[in-house]
This record gives C-alpha cells, sequence and structure tokens, in this order.
C-alpha cells in the first residue's frame, strides 16, 4: 500500500513539473513579471530572492522556494523563475476587425513554423502597435511556451486569432475596407512607395517558401524590400520589423501618431 502511495504521489509530483515545451509553463523574469501583470498565472515560484521581494506584495501566487528546492522540482528549468499560466484565449477575426480603427493595422502570417519567429514577430507587432495578428489552423505555430519566452511577454497584450484558411480571411479584410499588402523578393514594387493609406494588413510568408502563390493571388499589392550585397532574402522576423516601421512611418507623416 505504502509503495502504491509513494508511486502515485511521485506521478503527481511529476505530472506538475513543466517539460521542455508545454505551453501552459513559462520561464524567465520578464515574461513572468508580463504574466502576473496580465493576470494569466496560476502559480509561480521562483528561487530568487530578489525577485520575490520585489513582487511578492503585488502577487500572492508567487512562491519562493530555495535554489535546490528549486532545481529538483523544475529539472528542466534554467531561469529563476517558473509559472504556470492560464492557456493562451485567441481572438476572433471579428474581434481583432471590430477593434480597428481607421488607420489600424493587422499581420497575417502564411504558415510561420518556427516559435523564436513567431515570438520576435509578436514582440515587433506590439511595439509598433499592430492591432491584431492572424495565423491559420493548421501547418503553424502556436503560442507556446517558447513563443511566450521569446516575445517576452508581448503576447498578453495583443489579440492573436486563428483562422481555418488565410485567403477567405483576406477577402473578409477586404470587404471590411482592408488594404493587403505582402513582401516576397519577387515583390513589383518596393515598400517604400507605397503610402499605406487607411485600415492595412501585411502578409508574411513562412520561412521556407513566403507567402504561398494561392494567397499571393489575394493580396492587393506584393512588395518587396530593397537588397544590397550578395544574399537576396532576410529572416522573416526581420523582415516583418522593416515592414511595419515604414507603414508607421508612412502614417505618422500624413499626420496618425500610432497604428
Amino acid at each position: 500500500m505504502n509503495n502504491r502511495r509513494d508511486d502515485k504521489n511521485r506521478r503527481k509530483f511529476r505530472d506538475n513539473k513543466p517539460q521542455k515545451e508545454d505551453k501552459n509553463f513559462i520561464s524567465g523574469k520578464n515574461p513572468v513579471r508580463e504574466a502576473l501583470e496580465a493576470g494569466i498565472v496560476e502559480k509561480a515560484h521562483t528561487c530568487d530572492k530578489n525577485y520575490f521581494d520585489e513582487l511578492k506584495r503585488a502577487y500572492k501566487n508567487l512562491v519562493y522556494m530555495d535554489r535546490n528546492a528549486f532545481k529538483t522540482r523544475f529539472p528542466d528549468v534554467r531561469d529563476v523563475v517558473v509559472a504556470k499560466i492560464i492557456p493562451f484565449q485567441y481572438s476572433s477575426i471579428e474581434e481583432i476587425i471590430n477593434s480597428c480603427k481607421e488607420e489600424s493595422v493587422v499581420a497575417i502570417l502564411d504558415h510561420i513554423e518556427d516559435p523564436h519567429n513567431f515570438g520576435a514577430i509578436i514582440r515587433t507587432c506590439v511595439c509598433a502597435g499592430v492591432e491584431g495578428i492572424v495565423i491559420p489552423n493548421a501547418r503553424s505555430v502556436e503560442v507556446t511556451s517558447v513563443v511566450y519566452k521569446t516575445s517576452a511577454g508581448a503576447v498578453s497584450h495583443i489579440k492573436i486569432a486563428k483562422v481555418p484558411n488565410v485567403s477567405n480571411t483576406i477577402e473578409f479584410l477586404k470587404k471590411n475596407d482592408f488594404w493587403v499588402y505582402g513582401i516576397e523578393a519577387s515583390g513589383s514594387e518596393s515598400i517604400y512607395g507605397v503610402d499605406y493609406k487607411g485600415k492595412t494588413a501585411v502578409v508574411l510568408g513562412s520561412e521556407g517558401s513566403g507567402i504561398s502563390r494561392v494567397v499571393q493571388k489575394n493580396l492587393d499589392y506584393l512588395l518587396n524590400i530593397p537588397m544590397s550585397g550578395k544574399l537576396s532574402s532576410l529572416n522573416v522576423s526581420v523582415a516583418t520589423g522593416i515592414f511595419l516601421y515604414e507603414i508607421k512611418r508612412k502614417k505618422e507623416k500624413i499626420g496618425v501618431n500610432a497604428i
């Protein structure tokens, strides 16, 4: 009987540990702080006494553990703080559109698969004032612990919608007065030659194949980022930053303070 009880307790303890890729657990001081502020943490643990003392009054669900106990309970966590978060709540495309104003920007990711790229894109979108992000249901990375950490908690500050079909979503955006732009090396016009007036949707393609041919056919404009030197393409998260900040610059130039 005692052996069975011990086995049951060990299984329960093991099941409560974050695995290397568990989208319900995040780690790192900044991501956990952002999650605590956003109110999406069930419980957080830290072995950093200064971090605990700084936040303990504001967040009762933050628990301090000595370093040995922390490492025993969370052997796969390399940081000094880890948190179990409420599963990410995706928005609908309608919620994103309804929150948009006349000069708002929406980002559409056509099958981005790398969680580090996705996290970096999310952070850039938040910093650039993008209203929401759209991703497809299939063959696309979701919001995981890696995405949350790479975005440094920015996931908590933007709406993300999952849709069954990117092309149909583009058509839906067009019906709601959006101009839709994509970027590819084969684009016929530079991103610097467009004024981006009105509601704007930007489409970013996957790491390997870029924007699919089917999606390209639904764009209003297929643009390019001028390149110098021997390379012909940029990492998708870097390209996203260049594109979004050019749009932001143009909108501010015409009198819009933020997108």
